[in-house]
Formats: C-alpha cells, sequence, structure tokens
C-alpha cells in the first residue's frame, strides 16, 4: 500500500524494523521500511514509520516515532 501510494514498485522494500509490541503503540503493529541500497555507500534507506492497526488492517504515517503519535491514514484522500 506504502510503495503503491508513492509510486514505486513493492520490490523496492527491502525489510522492516518491527517495534517489540511493548514497546510500541498499544493496538498497532509498528514498523519502520527500509529500501534496497544499491551503491557502494548509503545514507539512511528509511522510507518512513508506519503503524497497522490489528483490528481494521488501516495503516498510519507515523509522525512521532518517540511518542507514536499517528499521523495520515496511507490511502486516505487528503
Amino acid at each position: 500500500m506504502v510503495t503503491g501510494q508513492r509510486g514505486l514498485p513493492i520490490r523496492h522494500v527491502a525489510y522492516c524494523d518491527q517495534i517489540d509490541e511493548a514497546d510500541g503503540r498499544p493496538g498497532y503493529y509498528v514498523m519502520g521500511l527500509r529500501a534496497h541500497c544499491f551503491e557502494d555507500l548509503c545514507g539512511s534507506t528509511l522510507m518512513g514509520w508506519f503503524a497497522v492497526e490489528k483490528v481494521t488492517g488501516n495503516v498510519f504515517e507515523v509522525d512521532d516515532v518517540a511518542e507514536w503519535t499517528l499521523g495520515q491514514r496511507v490511502g486516505a484522500n487528503p
């Protein structure tokens, strides 16, 4: 969903940084999406932090990683 909204192929995502449930936001799976690095030396490959609501499956951008504050729902109309 995230890659589709940003016009990227799914293969652009290399892996996720999964946050333990006890350290994340209750009721959500929280993760950082990382892209592939095709250079000899890479900086950050972080595509962003996202939270998936366990009950609905809705995906939200995480605005504040320290507080796990949710931002806009991914795929929602602005």
